[in-house]
């Protein structure tokens, strides 16, 4: 138990003692320009190209896996 206590107070023990920045090097972003014109922001879809599928069911996977397979004799 006192190996547990040591280990939990030591990283406390040295983040204390941690520098923190200077005031100076922080850039405020609260002050912002609303006169500055800023550029459109395009988030690409995470969805294109979903289609969706209704299930089926349990099916045969024999004729799935050999109308997906490549053609026979191994080249495409």
């Amino acid at each position: 138990m006192k190996n547990l206590t040591f280990a939990a107070a030591l990283p406390l023990a040295i983040a204390g003692c941690a520098q923190t920045l200077p005031t100076g090097s922080v850039i405020n972003f609260a002050v912002a320009d609303p006169a500055v014109a800023t550029g459109a922001i395009s988030v690409p879809s995470f969805i294109t190209g979903f289609e969706a599928r209704i299930a089926t069911g349990p099916a045969a996977w024999r004729d799935l896996n050999d109308a997906q397979a490549p053609v026979a004799g191994g080249t495409d």
